[in-house]
């Protein structure tokens, strides 16, 4: 008999993932950017009704910011605390409209990657029909995660303990992957996300941080680009800019999307792999039983 064990079945490349994304994003682009629109203009819409003191603090302290780190005189870095604490607000107030409407190109991205893996091509009124529901778990889900973790680096911050937060943060990356998939939500899809990460720990962190810190350089260099051009005097001529950075993070999230599938897929196997195991032991115990007693 064969001896099936999970060495059989190994993971994709990371390079592959990126491949694979490159196939599928130029496949479903209009698709994609019109969920992208639909995601994250929201985002865009918010800002313009957000306090112009805060916007503008924001807007300074970069400038600041570029200035001090580019060899700026010394001095910069008191006008940047003064500063930093409209930025802060600002900061805050934005990423957490950015993540409410985060969740609903997730869903999209994970149910494109999940029919290309069938060889199917859905369409757009498929994709927002499939994500749309799976929404609210997703964000509330997202809530929970964001309560436990400034939980978490609240009392561990500044000491050695901070690796507590980032160990389950590690754990837990897939959690939107899996409400989005099969639809379990709050510490069910936390669960779900942990089993698929267990014993492949240090592979995710490394594949994560790749794939965070390739589309942060993406996405700096499409700020920088801007910068240069000056569009961040004019938040309406900023819009392009901040919906082709969104574009661009909606092909990482396919990479996302498809590692996740790509591990689903291989604990499926094994399992598979296992149960044929334990078949083919059992027949083999029940031909000798049978042969034995042929025998008397």
């Amino acid at each position: 008999m064969e001896n099936f064990t999970p060495q059989h079945f190994r993971e994709k490349g990371l390079f592959a993932l990126f491949g694979q994304a490159g196939v599928l994003y130029f496949k479903s682009a209009k698709f994609l950017a019109v969920m992208t629109i639909l995601s994250f203009l929201p985002v865009f819409v918010f800002r313009l009704f957000l306090p112009a003191h805060l916007a503008y603090a924001f807007a300074e302290f970069q400038a600041l910011l570029q200035y001090y780190l580019a060899g700026g005189e010394i001095y910069m870095a008191s006008l940047m605390a003064a500063a930093e604490g409209d930025a802060t607000i600002y900061t805050f107030m934005h990423a957490g409209v950015w993540l409410a409407f985060l969740p609903l190109m997730v869903g999209a991205t994970t149910y494109l990657a999940a029919r290309h893996l069938d060889g199917e091509s859905p369409n757009f009124s498929d994709m927002l029909a499939n994500a749309m529901p799976r929404f609210p778990a997703m964000l509330a889900t997202l809530a929970i995660v964001a309560v436990i973790m400034v939980g978490l680096l609240f009392l561990t911050g500044g000491t050695f303990l901070v690796a507590i937060p980032i160990y389950i943060a590690v754990t837990i990356m897939f959690f939107m992957h899996v409400t989005a998939d099969v639809g379990r939500w709050g510490f069910n899809a936390l669960s779900i996300s942990r089993f698929l990460v267990r014993g492949r720990w240090f592979r995710v962190l490394f594949f994560a941080l790749f794939i965070l810190v390739a589309y942060g350089a993406v996405y700096l260099a499409i700020n920088v680009f801007g910068g240069i051009l000056g569009v961040s005097a004019s938040l309406f001529a900023e819009l392009p800019f901040f919906l082709i950075s969104q574009l661009i993070l909606s092909y990482f999230l396919l990479v996302f999307a498809l590692w996740y599938f790509d591990i689903k897929t291989l604990h499926q196997r094994n399992l598979e792999a296992v149960e044929k195991m334990v078949s083919d032991t059992l027949r083999e115990i029940m031909e000798r039983r049978d042969n034995d007693d042929s025998k008397l």
